[in-house]
Formats: C-alpha cells, sequence, structure tokens
C-alpha cells in the first residue's frame, strides 16, 4: 500500500513539473528597457474584465501613413522593443501591448487569457485609433491569427509564424508530446480569418522549423521566403520591412484620442 502510494505521490509530481517545464518553455516574460522614449511615444495602458492592468504604448510620428497593432515573442517585452520598432517603420502610428507578465503588464501569462486580452486589446485600438493592420512575431504570430478569425481586420502580417504548438513540438524534437498543456492552433484560427494573410518566413530559422511555417501555405494569400536568417533576425530584416511598408493599408491620419 505504501509502495502504491509512492508510486502515485511520484506520478503526480511527475505531472506537476512537466507542466510547469511546458509554461517555462513557452512563456518567457521579461522587461527591457534600454532605449529612450521621446515626444513620439506615448504610454497606454488597459485593464481587463478580471482587473489585470496591462502596459502599452504608441509610437505617433507628426505624419504617417497608416496604424499598425504589433503583438510579439515569447520573450519580447513588446513595449520597450517600440523605439526598435520605431525606427524600421518610421513613417507608420505603432500600437502595442504587453503580455500579463511581460515587461510592467500585471498577472501571469496563460493561453486563454492572452488570446481574450488580444481581442480586448484590438477593440480599443480600433475605437481609439481606428482601422489597424496587425503585424505578429513568433508566438505573437498565433494570437495575431486568433484576433483576425474573431474580428474584422484588413491585413495580417506574420513573422516566423508556427503552425500550432503541438506540429511545432513534434517538428522540433522529432515526435509529439503528450498532454500539451497549451495549443495556440494558428493553422486553426487562420482558417476563420477572412483578412488578407502575408506569412514571413526563413529556411534558416532554428527555433520554427521552416517545414512547420509551410504548413501554413494553404492560409496565406502570400508566403515570402527568406534564407540566411534566424528566428530573431526576420523581425527587423529590411525586406520584410519593405514588404509590410508597400503592402498595408493606406489610411488618413485620425485626431489622436486616448
Amino acid at each position: 500500500m505504501i509502495y502504491l502510494l509512492y508510486l502515485f505521490l511520484t506520478a503526480v509530481l511527475l505531472f506537476f513539473l512537466y507542466f510547469r517545464w511546458q509554461y517555462a518553455t513557452l512563456f518567457h516574460p521579461r522587461i527591457y528597457r534600454q532605449e529612450a522614449f521621446d515626444e513620439r511615444f506615448r504610454f497606454l495602458s488597459v485593464t481587463t474584465e478580471d482587473g489585470v492592468k496591462l502596459e502599452g504604448c504608441i509610437f505617433e510620428p507628426e505624419s504617417y501613413r497608416t496604424t499598425i497593432l504589433y503583438f510579439g515573442g515569447r520573450g519580447q517585452d513588446s513595449v520597450g522593443l517600440l523605439p526598435k520598432l520605431s525606427q524600421c517603420y518610421g513613417d507608420f502610428r505603432i500600437v502595442t501591448f504587453n503580455y500579463r507578465g511581460y515587461g510592467k503588464s500585471e498577472g501571469t501569462p496563460d493561453e486563454t487569457h492572452l488570446l481574450h486580452d488580444a481581442l480586448l486589446i484590438y477593440e480599443k485600438v480600433q475605437k481609439n485609433f481606428g482601422e489597424a493592420d496587425i503585424v505578429g512575431y513568433s508566438l505573437g504570430c498565433s494570437i495575431a491569427s486568433y484576433v483576425a478569425s474573431e474580428k474584422s481586420v484588413k491585413k495580417l502580417f506574420l513573422i516566423a509564424p508556427f503552425a500550432s504548438l503541438e506540429t511545432l513540438v513534434k517538428d522540433v524534437y522529432g515526435f509529439a508530446l503528450p498532454f500539451l498543456r497549451y495549443c495556440f492552433d494558428t493553422c486553426a484560427y487562420l482558417k476563420k480569418a477572412k483578412c488578407e494573410v502575408h506569412i514571413f518566413l526563413s529556411r534558416d530559422d532554428t527555433v520554427v522549423p521552416y517545414e512547420n511555417s509551410k504548413k501554413l501555405h494553404a492560409c496565406a494569400h502570400t508566403i515570402v521566403e527568406l534564407d540566411e536568417l534566424s528566428h530573431v533576425e526576420m523581425l527587423c530584416d529590411e525586406r520584410v520591412v519593405e514588404y509590410i511598408v508597400n503592402h498595408s493599408s493606406i489610411s488618413i491620419p485620425s485626431q489622436n484620442s486616448s
């Protein structure tokens, strides 16, 4: 009897550690603030239905051609990254928010809340700043795709996306893992999206294998395949930036609001 109890407790502990490992592997909350925010940047905030305050920021040059909403990767402080993004997209108004637990946002990240928070963020951006194209990077591609599946979005740009967490795990490790805690099924979300979808992938991406990103081929209007770019390098590569600039929606600047 004691032996069976020992086995049961050991199994429970192993499952707990396995689930914690999945969390630690997927989410890397951080705060990263090295570059200065000048008068063109304005900090924002959104409070979720369960009372969690999310940190955001908008880059707003004197004149801009359109607005983009950016959803960052699993280890990005998206607000802290905004000055760098503004250097890439100098004539774009850019809005971004940190996920729960990231940057100065409150809470703890999990799939359900991140997806629901993204819908709230999009609604707030649309209400206060008008229509916006969406740019997602890595994990943010799945979150951005979910927004496009639920909301009327004009254009969606996905940089280094994965088809789903299940297929990504299989492609990375060579076998499927049981009892996955998260789904992030980008492919399923894109099948419901009615907007233009543009995907960027690299044959030299070792974080999201090329073969995995290619699984999204049927869901995209355009796939831009690049070489000799790592997962990180894709975000601000001049070819990616130029493509997004040339294919983004054109909007008329509206009066600022908060």
